[in-house]
């Protein structure tokens, strides 16, 4: 086999690991606090790409886009998580991962509303390739690697090396003792579901 393509398929295997990462993440960080099953976490990611779509192409500053999407997302999270999450949270599973369920379809219903059915593609912000060992690969294939790396090792230093993240740990092994200390739980709760989905 061509050490190209391998070169090549390993740099994509990666990007593509990366990027379900970021999605997936979200995910687990709601379970393993909240004990909810967080389907809408794809709907807050499209929310913010699509949003960042309409920054950049009013603007031309992706960067900017990338921002004005994080926020947007913050803030739409924080309303579902007030109105929604915070009446099931003594609720079974299942009941959560319904409801969940249902934010996505209205969420989704929203999104083609505001943006259509048409794909809106936004250029990458990294452009030019870089060069692996002979091969040539995106330099947007890499930046997602990184980020990706870095958004793990920020969640593992955030989880295991402050004062925040211990607390989190812990509401995770034994909610009522946590609550014993003085801490609000609910509190983390929301500040777990707005890690989860920004």
């Amino acid at each position: 086999m061509n050490a190209h393509l391998i070169i090549s398929a390993f740099v994509l295997g990666l990007s593509m690991s990366g990027v379900y990462f970021l999605l997936t993440v979200g995910l687990s960080l709601c379970y393993g606090l909240m004990r909810i099953i967080s389907l809408d976490q794809f709907l807050y990611y499209s929310v913010g790409a699509y949003m960042t779509y309409t920054i950049v192409a009013v603007t031309g500053n992706f960067w900017l886009g990338l921002l004005a999407g994080i926020l947007t997302t913050i803030l739409i999270a924080l309303f579902v998580e007030k109105i929604v999450y915070k009446r099931i949270y003594e609720k079974s599973v299942m009941f959560s991962m319904i409801l969940s369920f249902g934010v996505n379809l209205m969420g989704v219903g929203l999104i083609k509303y505001i943006w259509g059915l048409e794909p809106k593609p936004v250029k990458a912000p990294i452009g030019g390739n870089l060069n692996i060992f002979g091969t040539e690969v995106p330099g947007y294939r890499i930046f997602v690697i990184l980020l990706a790396a870095r958004v793990y090792l920020a969640v593992c230093y955030f989880l295991n090396k402050t004062i925040l993240g211990t607390a989190i740990r812990a509401g995770i092994d034994d909610a009522e003792k946590v609550e014993a200390l003085g801490i609000n739980i609910y509190k983390l709760f929301t500040l777990t579901f707005l890690l989860a989905t920004s």
